[in-house]
C-alpha cells in the first residue's frame, strides 16, 4: 500500500511538473491551425512597433527610451506596442491563409529580396535586435510574411485577379478624381519670414494676376511664363526682394524636363484638403484655364490642364507609373474591410505567458 502511494505521488509530481513546463514555454507564441509562430518572429513584429515609434525620438536626437514615458491612443505605450505587433501578426496570419486560398505563392526572387531587405537592416540595428531576442533567420521570416499583404491585394485586384479591375476603370478613376495642373507661386514674406510691404505684396500680385491673363486670353502658356517667373525670382533673390526661389516643383528646368520628355505637371486630389483655397480656384475652371489664390503668405496662379492635350503620351507614362498606387485607393478600403472581418474571425490560441514575458524596452541599446 505505501509502495502504491509512493507511485501515486510521483506520478502526480511528474504530472504537475510536465504542466508547469507547459505553462512557461515561451517558445511560441501564437498557434492558429496547423501554424505556430515562434517567439523570435513575434519579437520581429514587436520590434517593428517599437522602432515605428521610437524613429521619430532618434531622429530629432532625443533617447528613444522616452518613447515608453508616453501615451499612444490611450495606452501606455510598451502595451500599445504589444498590441500592435499583435495585431499585426494576426493579419499577417490571415493574409498567408488568404494566400493558399487563392493559389498564391512566394517566388524564390520574392523571397531573396525580402531576405536581402531583411539582413541589410538586421546589420544596421543589430545591437538593438539582439538585445531584444530577434535572431536574424526570425527576422528573415517577418519580412518574408510581410510581403503578403500586397501578394493577396494583387490577386484579388491586379491583372488575372478574381476580383480584376480594368485599367480602364483605374484610369477613369484618375481623371475624375485628381486635377491635372502646372503652378506659379511666389511668396508674400520676406528672407526672414517678416510680411512684405503692401507695395512689394502689389508688384507680386499684379505680375502674377498678369500671367493668368496672358494664359487664359491665349497671349503666352505656362511653360513661357513659367521660364519668365524663374528669371524674375533669379534676378529678385540676389537683391533680396523675399520672392520664393522656385515657382513651384513644376518651374524647375522646364526645358530641362521637356527634353527628357517628361511629364512637368502636378496632380492634386480633389478631396485633399490640405490647401482649400487651390480647390476653390480650380473648381468650375476649363482645362486650360488658370486662376490665383493666396495660401499660407504664398501667391499662386494656377492652371488647369487636359489629359488629353499634346502631351498625352507623357500623361499616358505618368499614369502607368502611378497605376499601383490609384488601385490602392480604389479597393483599399474594401481590402480592409476584408481582412478585418478575416481577423475577426480567426481562431488562435495565445501564449499569455510569452507575451507578457517580451518587453518592447529591451530593444532599448544603453
Amino acid at each position: 500500500m505505501k509502495m502504491a502511494k509512493r507511485m501515486v505521488t510521483a506520478l502526480l509530481a511528474l504530472v504537475m511538473a510536465l504542466s508547469l513546463a507547459s505553462c512557461s514555454d515561451t517558445s511560441w507564441v501564437v498557434k492558429s491551425g496547423d501554424e505556430t509562430i515562434s517567439a523570435g518572429v513575434y519579437l520581429s513584429y514587436l520590434f517593428d512597433a517599437y522602432y515605428g515609434q521610437a524613429y521619430t525620438y532618434a531622429y530629432t536626437g532625443q533617447d528613444p527610451s522616452a518613447v515608453f514615458d508616453k501615451q499612444i491612443e490611450e495606452k501606455d505605450a510598451a502595451q500599445w506596442m504589444k498590441d500592435t505587433a499583435m495585431e499585426s501578426l494576426k493579419k499577417n496570419i490571415v493574409y498567408r491563409n488568404y494566400m493558399e486560398e487563392l493559389g498564391l505563392s512566394f517566388t524564390d526572387e520574392e523571397i531573396e529580396n525580402a531576405n536581402k531587405q531583411a539582413d541589410s537592416m538586421y546589420d544596421q540595428l543589430t545591437d538593438s535586435l539582439k538585445q531584444g531576442g530577434v535572431g536574424k533567420q526570425s527576422f528573415e521570416t517577418f519580412f518574408q510574411q510581410s510581403m503578403a499583404a500586397s501578394k493577396v491585394f494583387s490577386g484579388l485586384y491586379g491583372e488575372g485577379g478574381t476580383k480584376e479591375v480594368p485599367v480602364d476603370d483605374i484610369r477613369t478613376y484618375w481623371e475624375e478624381n485628381y486635377y491635372r495642373v502646372k503652378v506659379i507661386s511666389s511668396s508674400l514674406l520676406d528672407d526672414t519670414g517678416a510680411a512684405l510691404s503692401d507695395t512689394d505684396k502689389q508688384v507680386i500680385t499684379d505680375r502674377l494676376d498678369g500671367y493668368k491673363d496672358q494664359i487664359n486670353n491665349g497671349e503666352a502658356t505656362m511653360d513661357e511664363l513659367i521660364e519668365t517667373e524663374k528669371k524674375v525670382q533669379e534676378a529678385s533673390s540676389s537683391s533680396s526682394s523675399g520672392s520664393s526661389s522656385g515657382s513651384s516643383s513644376s518651374s524647375s528646368s522646364a526645358a530641362e524636363e521637356e527634353e527628357e520628355e517628361t511629364d512637368t505637371a502636378s496632380y492634386v486630389s480633389k478631396s485633399d484638403e490640405t490647401m482649400p483655397e487651390r480647390t476653390e480656384a480650380l473648381e468650375g475652371l476649363e482645362p486650360g484655364q488658370a486662376a490665383t489664390f493666396t495660401s499660407n503668405n504664398v501667391y499662386y496662379v494656377v492652371q488647369l490642364l487636359p489629359y488629353d492635350g499634346d502631351d498625352a503620351a507623357l500623361v499616358d507614362q505618368t499614369f502607368e507609373s502611378n497605376q499601383s498606387s490609384l488601385l490602392q485607393e480604389m479597393k483599399g478600403e474594401e481590402f480592409d474591410s476584408d481582412i478585418n472581418t478575416r481577423v475577426e474571425n480567426l481562431e488562435v490560441t495565445i501564449n499569455d505567458a510569452a507575451v507578457k514575458r517580451y518587453d518592447p524596452k529591451k530593444f532599448i541599446v544603453e
